[in-house]
């Protein structure tokens, strides 16, 4: 078993924006005191809109912050939104690569499809699309990192063939996880063959004790969506 950080980047409600940069600095001192005690990871979630619960809304920035900070964590996008407008697939695929190198090869990708309707609003994104949306831009970003021009014609994107650089340090590609609320969710994340982003919040430890043994059971037979099957569990509590 390992320990991480997942951070909401929480702020209380009418925060000065001078407090606001210190409270962001402090939680950077938190960060360096959790890898000296031997926590092996820090994560980010992305969030929009919404005031005092998370002002994670530019991750890849935090992430290097943390990255720059550190020397033997992982560092973890948990999660990275794929329905678009929050992030095109090739930007999201660049801004990675770049911290893949950055962190010398330290990054763990996790990625998810949003869930409240006051973001997704305010981005204009269906939610009745965000899963295949998910899905796809997932898809685009795999070939962004392993193939040396990326071309693609689907539902919600196409690209027209152009090299993609940097790519990232780790090879094929950074580790994949998928954040997951859901019981379907957890199937999908093991028939795809992405690590586990799952929680223990509102839940009795039963319950998730059963969604893991979805996961598990799942990947077991797991068509990967990248490189390689990458069969880990994560709970944030």
């Amino acid at each position: 078993m390992e320990f991480g950080l997942l951070y909401e980047w929480q702020m209380p409600l009418g925060i000065s924006r001078e407090d606001e940069s210190r409270h962001f600095l402090e939680m950077m001192e938190q960060i360096k005191f959790a890898e000296a005690m031997g926590f092996s990871s820090v994560w980010s979630v992305e969030h929009h809109f919404l005031e005092s619960f998370s002002h994670a809304s530019a991750p890849e920035v935090l992430l290097s912050w943390a990255a720059a900070n550190t020397t033997t964590m992982r560092i973890g996008h948990g999660v990275r939104l794929l329905p678009y407008p929050y992030n095109h697939p090739i930007r999201a695929a660049e801004m990675a690569a770049t911290l893949d190198l950055l962190s010398q090869g330290r990054l763990e990708f996790g990625s998810g499809r949003s869930a409240t309707s006051h973001e997704l609003g305010g981005f204009g994104i269906n939610p009745a699309e965000t899963r295949a949306m998910w899905e796809e831009s997932l898809e685009l970003i795999l070939k962004a990192w392993t193939e040396p021009v990326v071309e693609h014609q689907g539902q919600y994107f196409n690209q027209v063939a152009r090299p993609m650089v940097p790519k990232p340090l780790q090879q094929p590609h950074p580790p994949l996880w998928m954040s997951c609320t859901s019981p379907e969710s957890h199937e999908i994340a093991g028939r795809l063959g992405l690590g586990l982003l799952s929680f223990t919040l509102a839940l009795s430890i039963e319950e998730v004790a059963r969604r893991i043994a979805l996961y598990r059971e799942t990947i077991k037979t797991a068509t990967p969506i990248g490189k390689f099957v990458n069969n880990q569990t994560a709970v944030f509590s």
